[in-house]
């Protein structure tokens, strides 16, 4: 595990002077440090400072206004290469240490980081024509249900598109897409549809996205790294870099010596907001629209005449009203006292990542909404740390203003004893909107997957684990001819695909055991086989049956071992082999007919090979994902005799939701009047569906009633007492989260099937919150989960 250290501070709280003092002491004693700042104000503040307190430090400082001749990052690195270990220091910016290729002598030298760090890149490039010129030299390797991990296939024909030495117009559109593409500090991403789409011409406005994620590689094997940052433990930075197995140490140093660690009490501060709900772009594009100025008019008349700092976005620096008076903070203000004499500001700027940003921050960093805006909002902190709280105490009073009360809400909670106030604007007429989400997603829901192996084989041997060599004795096996698998439960369950039924009335299973190549081969040799009646043919589930486990019939689910695979039924539907393969064009599938499959009434299954078995609740879940992941692509769910109200004009998926894995599926055959049969093989050049991946972007969560098909909830008859089919069900769902949601990494997919399971029951709401909530208090993290339950319920009305 890597180790990094960082300082949490408040900005204002002398974490710079405790970094100056650091490396002061360290250059008396031989060693070198290394102070990186965000801008080249900062590095110039910083050179002052350590020469007020030893002018006769071995200081080096550079930038591009030192006077130097040269690129700034080839003279940093020629200092680097001859540098020795002799109490140096150097002053760089954050930009120029990602330039520099490489750091020599890494491990002498100590390097600080005063203030956050960016991690996280977007680039959008529009060309739906010449795409060819960055989309041939990159591949995706690596794909979830949505995003998907990209390489580059050719590393010098894109260099070579990047230094665009002839100045060619298109390759230069292109310049940082492919520059972030070959740096390998990097972790690139696309949408795997939006990739698909245009690379085969099925989207006319041809734009592509590309999310980038830094790596902490680059910040390793120096003698210490230190991030000293207001609030740091709020960053993408620390929380990202810690799900990357980051060991994130406080520097005890620097945390213990800035003047304060916490604000002042402060009730003569007080923060006013404008409106409900959070601030966006929207919406002052909404109230610019509608000329409503009340927001900006009523802050200016809050100020009496008294001086106040504005800011505003970027793009209405210009335009914005409040320039007729006060100064405008500027840009990257971190670490600037000019302004500590003004204790009033007016800070309206919306600081959130888009839609699409803020989705794939979610999947794929787990940095989830609520977490997101703790983070954006420091952005607001460091703007009014810019006023006389600086200082420490505000002492007189002091106004603030913010355009939303979520930003006045997280403001006062890093300044204790703050008083919030409404602006008392007029209210904005409501807005129509669609159907709410019973769940509006959840900062806890996936952070206890960080401890998820990676590893198929580790993975595997978890499940050899709890099998034991034993379950062998009494395993009958489809086919004995390999005989390895026989003598191993490892070899058994790395190769374990499957349960096979003579027939769908059978309850004896006979274990399908063989590499997934031989299994799809065999898929295909059954397709021919004809048979008489449906009744005839044989069946298979993904579900390995431990008849151990209960004393039920073999195919329950109280015996499911574990699964692999997702078999998926499809049927009156308008969604046809290909469409499906469009949808997630990276993953193998195979795709036959039914027994009563027709051309006019289409029916077949679909078999998608996993890299790793799975848990009943993790098949359940990558089923309910391959659902969702349609839902968003525009299919309705189910089959289109099923939902009559639906628009005409909408297709439908066709698939019979049975999410259940120890269910059967009907193998390959031929049709029943012998026409029309068909065995599609979708694995060559394909790879089989990361479960891992699937897991980490799931949005199946998200998903409302309808997607579940739940009942309203039952508010009348509190008292009535429950059915035996209720009680059953309550039974069960109880069952699978006694066996699987409370293991250690598997809560929040545990209480939210529990929650389905539930639902599903038609039990009144006191008896749904009851066991929730019961269940929630039994689990490895129960604070998490009892979170988990208010969020889930929060959303219904009574």
């Amino acid at each position: 595990m890597s180790t990094l250290n960082y300082a949490s501070t408040i900005a204002g709280g002398g974490k710079t002077f405790s970094i100056i003092r650091a490396a002061i002491h360290r250059s008396k004693t031989g060693r070198n440090t290394a102070i990186c700042v965000p801008t080249l104000v900062l590095a110039e503040e910083v050179r002052r400072l350590l020469e007020e307190q030893d002018d006769n430090c071995k200081l080096n400082v550079f930038h591009r206004d030192d006077g130097g001749e040269g690129a700034v990052t080839n003279r940093v690195r020629a200092y680097l290469d001859t540098c020795k270990p002799n109490g140096q220091i150097l002053i760089i910016t954050h930009q120029c240490f990602d330039y520099l290729p490489y750091f020599a002598r890494k491990a002498s030298w100590r390097v600080f980081f005063d203030e956050n760090i960016s991690v996280f890149e977007t680039n959008t490039v529009n060309l739906p024509e010449n795409h060819g010129i960055i989309t041939d030299h990159m591949a995706i390797i690596s794909t979830g249900s949505t995003y998907g991990r990209v390489t580059v296939t050719d590393t010098g024909r894109l260099r070579t598109v990047v230094e665009n030495k002839n100045n060619d117009a298109a390759w230069a559109l292109v310049r940082d897409f492919g520059s972030v593409l070959l740096d390998e500090n990097y972790d690139s991403y696309v949408k795997i549809k939006q990739f698909t789409d245009l690379v085969e011409g099925r989207k006319q406005e041809g734009q592509l996205t590309i999310y980038s994620l830094r790596k902490p590689d680059k910040f390793l094997g120096f003698e210490q790294v230190t991030f000293a940052s207001a609030n740091f433990e709020d960053t993408l930075a620390f929380n990202y870099w810690k799900r990357l197995g980051v060991n994130w140490i406080e520097d005890s140093e620097i945390s213990s010596s800035v003047i304060r660690r916490e604000h002042h009490h402060s009730p003569n501060l007080q923060i006013y907001y404008g409106y409900d709900g959070r601030n966006s772009k929207a919406l002052r594009n909404r109230l610019e629209k509608s000329g409503n100025n009340e927001l900006w008019e009523k802050a200016r008349e809050l100020m009496r005449g008294e001086p106040y700092l504005w800011l505003e976005n970027k793009d209405r620096e210009e335009t914005s009203i409040l320039r007729q008076e006060g100064p405008m903070l500027p840009p990257g203000c971190a670490g600037l006292n000019t302004y500590s004499h003004i204790r009033h500001a007016i800070i309206l700027p919306a600081y959130n990542y888009d839609p699409g940003q803020s989705d794939f921050l979610s999947k794929v960093a787990w940095f989830e909404k609520e977490m997101q805006e703790r983070a954006m909002n420091l952005n607001l902190y460091q703007a009014f740390m810019r006023t006389a709280i600086r200082k420490g105490d505000v002492g007189e009073e002091a106004r603030w203003v913010v355009a939303c009360k979520r930003d006045a809400d997280l403001l006062s909670e890093r300044f204790p004893g703050s008083v919030i106030k409404p602006l008392g604007l007029t209210p904005l007429p409501e807005r129509k909107v669609g159907r709410p989400k019973v769940y509006n997603g959840n900062q806890n829901r996936r952070h206890k997957y960080e401890e998820r192996k990676k590893e198929q084989l580790a993975r595997s041997a978890d499940f050899v684990g709890d099998l034991g060599p034993e379950f062998l004795r009494d395993v009958v096996f489809h086919d004995t001819s390999d005989k390895s698998t026989l003598r191993s439960i490892g070899n058994f369950v790395r190769n374990y695909r499957g349960s096979y039924f003579h027939n769908y009335f059978d309850k004896e299973p006979q274990n399908v055991t063989m590499n997934e190549r031989r299994f799809v081969s065999w898929l295909k040799q059954l397709s021919t086989n004809s048979y008489k009646s449906k009744d005839d043919i044989p069946c298979i589930s993904g579900a390995l049956f431990d008849p151990r486990r209960s004393s039920e019939n073999t195919r329950h689910t109280k015996n499911v071992a574990l699964c692999r695979g997702i078999w998926i039924d499809i049927e009156l539907g308008d969604m046809t082999v290909k469409q499906f393969e469009r949808a997630f064009p990276h993953i193998q599938f195979v795709a036959f007919n039914t027994f009563r499959h027709t051309k006019q009434e289409p029916r077949y299954r679909i078999y998608i090979p996993t890299d790793r078995p799975m848990y009943f609740e993790e098949s359940v879940a990558i089923y309910h994902e391959v659902r969702y992941s349609l839902k968003n692509q525009g299919w309705i769910n189910g089959k289109r005799n099923a939902k009559p109200s639906a628009s005409f004009n909408r297709s439908f998926d066709g698939i019979d939701c049975r999410p259940n894995p120890s269910l059967l599926s009907i193998l390959p055959c031929q049709t029943q009047s012998g026409k029309e049969s068909f065995f599609h093989d979708l694995t060559k050049g394909k790879e089989p569906l990361n479960v891992d991946a699937w897991l980490d972007q799931r949005s199946w969560f998200q998903g409302d009633d309808d997607f579940y098909d739940l009942p309203p909830f039952n508010y009348n008859n509190q008292d009535a007492a429950l059915t035996q089919e209720q009680e059953l069900i309550i039974v069960e769902a109880t069952n699978r989260w006694e066996t699987f949601g409370r293991s250690k990494g598997n809560g929040d997919a545990g209480i939210f099937t529990l929650y389905i399971a539930l639902r599903q029951a038609k039990i009144p709401y006191h008896e749904i919150q009851w066991r929730l909530l019961n269940a929630a208090t039994q689990s490895t993290s129960p604070n998490d989960r009892r979170k988990q339950v208010q969020d889930l319920l929060k959303k219904v009305k009574h």
